[in-house]
């Protein structure tokens, strides 16, 4: 008897379990503990995060917030609306696409988007004034230095505080 072989079944198979959902896969994953942060809160704790925004290595932003630990997501709601503002000379081109002059005045903003535990999310956003360059998040961290390049050339560098 003559039996038909297909070459591709193979491939159909390996294509099946790659594109398989993770869920059908069982995966160990750690649990992260530790509390949330939120920041411009009042609390006792004394401490605060640093933020530098540098371009092209020359900071162009600067400041120091404090910090708190909370115990619920609510918590960080008032201090979500919290935004830093702060202006910049142009001439840098963001994304690869958004080409700005020297004479314009580029907007910054940052507020804080979020939290997981161990972790404070910012927002950074930037605009011309009549087009958004770059809406992105850096993930800053209560008990160590962060440094990304959240675009070329754009850096943000968050550090841990302590207040007297």
């Amino acid at each position: 008897m003559f039996k038909a072989r297909v070459p591709g079944v193979r491939l159909l198979v390996v294509l099946a379990l790659a594109l398989t959902p993770t869920i059908a896969w069982p995966q160990q994953s750690k649990k992260v503990t530790g509390p949330l942060w939120t920041w411009f809160g009042h609390c006792g704790e004394k401490r605060s995060l640093g933020l530098e925004i540098s371009l092209h290595g020359k900071l162009i932003h600067k400041s120091v917030f404090p910090i708190c630990p909370i115990r619920y997501r609510s918590e960080e709601v008032g201090a979500s609306q919290k935004t830093v503002n702060f202006h910049f000379k142009g001439g840098h081109m963001f994304q690869d696409e958004f080409r700005t002059s020297r004479t314009e005045t580029i907007e910054g903003s940052i507020w804080q988007a979020g939290s997981d535990p161990g972790i404070i999310y910012l927002g950074l956003f930037f605009s011309n004034g009549h087009q958004i360059l770059l809406n992105t998040l850096h993930i800053a961290k209560p008990y160590k230095e962060s440094t990304f390049e959240i675009d070329r050339g754009l850096s943000v560098h968050t550090f841990p505080l302590r207040r007297n």
